[in-house]
């Protein structure tokens, strides 16, 4: 897929993983779509990039806010071509640690974000591609994981399943 002049979409993309994304297509000259919780960060980028960048503070699992921030963003540019989730968290904590077992809520937090919120995004951006209506290219969903899910690291068990 050629990405000059393609539409972006980018989760967790004002921070990390994903700001090197959403820098790495804007330098290939696409638009790009950023949702993040990281405020700052995204007004930032996009003051930066003000004709290619639409930011939006969204927390991946609330399905009305990223619906609506991905429509606005569809809307504003035009399409969507691709999508890069890179939103997630590291919730590091022992399954038995010293001051006892991890709480579960600690754990579902990790699995609703770096899980749930990954489908959530990429469900309502598969339908926004596919409303195209091409016979070609309908767009691309890439989601990013980790080494973690089959190499676990000490103190790591949510984001070893969650990435799993």
């Amino acid at each position: 897929m050629n990405i000059r002049h393609k539409v972006a979409l980018v989760s967790g993309g004002a921070s990390g993983l994903g700001r090197a994304t959403s820098q790495r297509l804007l330098a290939e000259g696409a638009s790009v779509i950023v949702l993040d919780l990281n405020d700052d960060a995204g007004q930032t980028l996009m003051t930066q990039y003000p004709q290619q960048v639409r930011f939006y503070r969204v927390d991946v699992t609330d399905a009305d806010a990223v619906e609506q921030a991905i429509s606005d963003g569809f809307a504003y540019f035009g399409g969507l071509d691709i999508c890069v989730n890179c939103a997630g968290i590291v919730a590091a904590g022992k399954v038995l640690g010293r001051d006892g077992a991890l709480p579960l809520q600690h754990f579902s937090n990790a699995i609703n974000i770096n899980l749930n919120g990954t489908f959530n995004v990429l469900r309502v951006a598969a339908e926004k591609m596919a409303a195209k209506g091409s016979d070609d290219e309908q767009g691309v969903i890439i989601n990013t994981a980790s080494v973690a899910a089959f190499d676990g690291q000490t103190g790591q068990a949510a984001y070893s399943a969650s990435k799993a």
